[in-house]
């Protein structure tokens, strides 16, 4: 099994990407502290999910505490999945409330346009 860990920056925390055998699984507390939402009660919905559900994943990454680097495991969803997850959580944070405007932009502009005769069933 071949494991590599690559990270990028969101609203000011590390969101950690780690890469098993071809898979990229994200690590979900370091985008739920980003984002400013519960993390355990996101963690929990995400196990619930009927889609997700089946995809949720302990995963061994190496944090840093007190100074100290550990082996530990997180909970991780596929990257194919986060984005979704995102989408799905229900909270007032003003973080989540920006990401989800954007997402709304970006699937209307995917989508706009792409239905066949689309002006006609406009008009």
């Amino acid at each position: 099994m071949k494991k590599h860990e690559k990270f990028l920056e969101f609203n000011g925390k590390r969101i950690v990407f780690l890469s098993v055998d071809g898979t990229y699984w994200v690590a979900l507390k370091p985008i739920c502290e980003a984002l400013n939402i519960d993390v355990r009660r996101s963690r929990e919905l995400a196990k619930k999910d009927p889609i997700l559900g089946s995809v949720v994943s302990e995963q061994a990454l190496q944090v840093s505490k007190n100074g100290k680097k550990q082996l530990r495991n997180v909970t991780c969803l596929p990257e194919q999945f986060i984005y979704g997850w995102i989408f799905s959580i229900r909270s007032d944070s003003k973080e989540l409330t920006k990401y989800k405007k954007t997402c709304y932009e970006l699937l209307y502009n995917h989508f706009h346009g792409t239905i066949t005769n689309r002006k006609e069933l406009i008009l």
